[in-house]
Formats: structure tokens, C-alpha cells, sequence
């Protein structure tokens, strides 16, 4: 049998819905706000709007499909603030290891509220050096040992690279002879 619902059988109940429905971003309260005033956990609340509100009532409360009501800034803060309070009660308490991986969680979500606000530093570009990586110098063992008795294909493959890389207009890398295995 399934619970009955808390929200339902609040004796406020309209105002809290009324509430809910504004959102925190216009002087209302979050899911998780009214939990803590009705007694029940923000999953309740949320249920509570998505199978016991009628549409009547969502047209005149304004309200928009749940899943759009909840505000992932105002939660992610509340939870950061928790943290802080663990961090504090650790650190208290002198037990290291839940300090440090409560600072780890605090870091994680103030680089998360950095980017839902747009807040991120420009991201650098990455830059590969090709030539230094295992993969390509093992590509080029390979094919200065095939070419080994080649001297004429391995010339005209060296120039070719150097063509297709555009090191000619690249002073930075030039194409040595021996680049391909070459003595001379």
C-alpha cells in the first residue's frame, strides 16, 4: 500500500505549493525548504507536484514540468554549505582524513558552480607535441627500419612528410636527412 501523501494532508498546504512554485529566484522556496517546514525530503515535495497538482492548478501557479523547478544553484550552494559544516565539525575534532575529503568534495563543487555560472576561466588549448609521443616515435622506427634498404624511398618519403607538415613555412621543426634514418 502505498504512503499517503505528507504534502497532501498539510495544513498549509496551498501556501507551501503557492511557494514552491515561485522558486527561489522570485522570493519562494526550494524543494528541499519545504521539506524541512512539511517534514518530508525534497524527493516527497517533488512527487507531491508531479502526480498531485492538477493542471488547473498548474496553469493559475504558473508552474513549468518539475524536473525544471529545481534549482541546481541554490542546491548545489546548500550542499556546499553542509560541507563547510562537516569540514568545520572534522577539523574540530581533529579527524584529518574526513577534513581532507571534505575539502576535496568542496573543491569539486565550487568548480561545478563555476561553470553552471559561467564563471570557468577561457580553457586553454592543448597543444601535442606529436613528435615526442611513444606512439609516433614507434611509427617512425618502423618505417626508417622497412626503408632501410630504400635510400631513394626514404628520401622521397622524408620530403613528402616535410611537404604534408608544411615545414617549409614552419621554421620551428625543419626535416633533417637523418629525421628518416638517413646518414648523410
Amino acid at each position: 500500500m502505498a504512503r499517503p501523501c505528507t504534502l497532501c494532508h498539510y495544513e498549509d498546504r496551498a501556501t507551501i505549493e503557492r511557494q514552491v512554485a515561485l522558486g527561489t529566484q522570485h522570493g519562494g522556496m526550494s524543494f528541499r525548504e519545504a521539506g524541512r517546514i512539511v517534514g518530508c525530503d525534497s524527493h516527497a515535495i517533488a512527487a507531491h507536484f508531479r502526480n498531485h497538482v492538477t493542471q488547473e492548478l498548474r496553469k493559475e501557479l504558473a508552474i513549468k514540468e518539475p524536473a525544471n523547478m529545481i534549482d541546481v544553484v541554490d542546491e548545489l550552494l546548500e550542499a556546499h554549505m553542509t560541507t563547510l559544516e562537516l569540514i568545520e565539525e572534522a577539523h574540530a575534532s581533529g579527524d584529518i582524513k574526513t577534513c581532507f575529503t571534505g575539502q576535496q568534495t568542496q573543491l569539486k563543487q565550487l568548480d561545478l558552480f563555476a561553470r553552471l555560472t559561467g564563471q570557468t576561466p577561457a580553457q586553454a588549448e592543448t597543444q601535442v607535441n606529436l613528435y615526442m609521443s611513444p606512439e609516433f616515435m614507434q611509427l617512425q622506427q618502423l618505417v626508417v627500419t622497412s626503408l632501410a634498404e630504400y635510400p631513394e624511398a626514404r628520401r622521397k618519403l622524408g620530403e613528402a612528410l616535410a611537404q604534408a607538415a608544411g615545414v617549409g613555412s614552419n621554421p620551428t621543426r625543419e626535416v633533417a636527412s637523418d629525421d628518416m634514418g638517413d646518414d648523410a
